[in-house]
This record gives C-alpha cells, structure tokens and sequence, in this order.
C-alpha cells in the first residue's frame, strides 16, 4: 500500500507539474502559453500595452524571475540586450533559451522588430513545442496538438497578408519608426523615410534634411497611410501626427507590446484590418 501510494503521488506531482517559462516580451510569452497551456507557468517582463521598451530596466525582479525560469524566450537582435547581459553569467542559465532573432538568423544590424515578420511566430512556437516535449514527455500529446491548432489558426494571418498584398502592392506608406516594416514588406507595400526611421530606431536625432523630406511626403500626400508607435510619445512624432491629421492622410497607431486582453494572433489581425481599413 505504501509503495502504491508513494507511486500515487509521484504520478499526481508529475501530472500536474508546470514548466516555468519567463518571456522577455508578452506577446512570446502569449505563444508560450497557447501551445503550454496548463502545463506551463509563464511570467512576461515587458508586459504593458504602454510601456516603452527601450527605457525598461532591470531591476532584482527581473533576476529573480530569471533565476527560477526552466525556460527562457527573448528577442535577442540587440532590442532586449539587458538579456544577453543578464545570460551571460552562468549562474543564470535556465536549462533552455530561445532567441527569435536566432531561429531567423537576423544580426545586431537589421531591423529587430521580428515579431511582425509573418513566420517568426511559427518558427518560435514550433522551438517551444520542441522543448516542452522534451521536458516534459508526460505531456507531449498536449504540446503537439496545441501546435497543429495554432498553426492552422494561424492560417488566417497569412491569407489576410495574400489578400492585401493583392491589393496594395506597391502603395506608399510612411512611418515614423521601423516596427511594422517587415508586415508592411509582406503586404507589398512600399515605405517611405526608411533613413529617418533607422535613425529614430537607434535613437538617432533625423537630419534636417530627412525631417523635410518626411513633412513633404505629408503635405504633398504622397502617401497613403502614417504609420506611427503609439507607446513612444515626443514632440517630434507629435509634430508629424498633427499634419498627418491636418492633411487628412489615414493615421495607424501601432504597438511593441501586445495589448491587453489580447493573444498575438487577434492582435496581428486587428492591426491587418485596421491597416486595410485606411487603405480602402
């Protein structure tokens, strides 16, 4: 009886254990938690629809967090190197990592906002099933059907993508940051002020040249839609918003967090069909 019970309870521990996952962005954190689900205990760092990333900080928390992590998910591509910093003491290591950036091979140089490229999420969500099934082989049969559920509600994405491509191939839009671009690439769309929005994305002051160049694309209505962050808030952007608005050219607020009440397929949806609404 014993022996039977202690079997017992070695089963119900191992049953109902969750895998600890710590996501340096929430909308990783979200995927993690749709193929996971119950088996999984996932806490996301940058977390708030109006938090801007690039002025968090790492505070004891955050270690903490790390500390206790089986399984650590990040952007990596230099927009989170508090990460890498944090990692590299090897006390920290969890016992598996994934950068995003790394599963699509983009550097330190490109554009870091992948998490708007269409096949990042599929790429991250397939690593993470991967690792889950190997930590957790109890649950494999859970892991996978949650990533063949995932990737075929994720088919919406990519027919969406395809039937704007279709139509507005080559329009011209303009954005004050690079966040959406590689959507916007996807789409088919041509973007305007790439030098201004590098420069803004390495917290570069625009030359005045580039600024100009921005303004007449405005004024003279070269382009369809004013694309711009809605997490950051500067007298610039504000300047540019204001004569997109004066000049009646469609605005679209976008943001590097995933909002809340929100899972990152309906949250890149949202955004296509508010996108193509301006568009129209």
């Amino acid at each position: 009886m014993r022996l039977f019970l202690l079997c017992f309870y070695f089963y119900s521990v191992m049953a109902f254990a969750t895998v600890k996952i710590v996501a340096a962005e929430n909308f990783y954190g979200d995927v993690a938690k749709t193929i996971g689900g119950p088996y999984v205990e996932v806490v996301n760092i940058l977390n708030h629809p109006d938090q801007d990333p690039h002025l968090f900080s790492v505070s004891p928390l955050t270690v903490k967090m790390i500390q206790g992590a089986d399984l650590i998910i990040y952007n990596g591509a230099n927009y989170d190197p508090w990460m890498d910093s944090l990692l590299s003491d090897e006390t920290m290591l969890p016992k598996k990592i994934i950068v995003a950036a790394k599963l699509l091979k983009i550097n330190t140089s490109q554009n870091p906002h992948i998490w708007y490229w269409p096949e990042t999420m599929l790429l991250v969500a397939t690593q993470i099933a991967a690792h889950l099934n190997a930590m957790d082989p109890l649950h494999q049969p859970y892991y996978q059907h949650a990533l063949a559920e995932f990737k075929m509600q994720y088919q919406v994405l990519f027919k969406m993508i395809k039937t704007m491509h279709d139509r507005y191939n080559q329009v011209p839009v303009i954005a004050t940051e690079p966040i959406f671009n590689y959507m916007a690439a996807a789409i088919g769309l041509k973007m305007q002020a790439i030098p201004f929005q590098e420069n803004v994305m390495n917290d570069v002051t625009p030359s005045i040249s580039e600024i100009t160049a921005f303004e007449n694309d405005l004024r003279q209505r070269t382009v369809r839609v004013f694309i711009y962050n809605k997490q950051v808030d500067n007298p610039l952007t504000k300047r540019l918003l204001s004569i997109a608005n004066n000049e009646k050219i469609p605005v679209l607020g976008v943001t590097e967090t995933l909002p809340l009440n929100r899972h990152y397929i309906s949250w890149m949806v949202q955004q296509l069909t508010d996108l193509n609404q301006r568009l129209l």
